[in-house]
């Protein structure tokens, strides 16, 4: 993973972690801190290389995780400030439509970057219900 898009409190995976298999049974690890070279977590007293940590896929089960509502009329999945349509390639596509924003779409494939997008936009968290 590119360390310039990291920043504490975002959620990645370690190796297969992110498909369910890892260590201590974790399908997620939460970023407590960035140096140089080694990410250290929450969940554990081990930091790991840059190299080592793989992003998590954005999936539907992530939306509601996050709190996210299916609408099934629209097919969309929504929060009262983002909704998200999933796409052919395998993400999602993004709107965002404010008075002080104005509007904004574009793509999404993994969970740290819907997290960052979400505190940029919103300022405050995406947090796990």
């Amino acid at each position: 993973m590119k360390k310039n898009e990291l920043r504490i409190g975002n959620l990645v995976g370690h190796g297969t972690l992110h498909t369910g298999i890892g260590r201590k049974g974790r399908d997620y690890y939460t970023i407590k801190e960035l140096t140089e070279n080694v990410i250290f977590f929450e969940e554990s007293i081990v930091g790991e290389y840059y190299k080592d940590v793989q992003p998590i896929l954005l999936t539907k089960e992530w939306l509601i995780k996050f709190g996210f509502k299916y609408d099934t009329i629209n097919y969309f999945y929504s929060n009262s400030e983002l909704m998200l349509a999933p796409n052919k390639d395998g993400g999602f596509d993004v709107w965002y439509s404010t008075l002080t924003h104005g509007k904004l779409y574009l793509k999404l494939m993994y969970v740290h970057k819907l997290q960052n997008l979400y505190l940029e936009l919103e300022e405050k968290e995406l947090t796990l219900k």
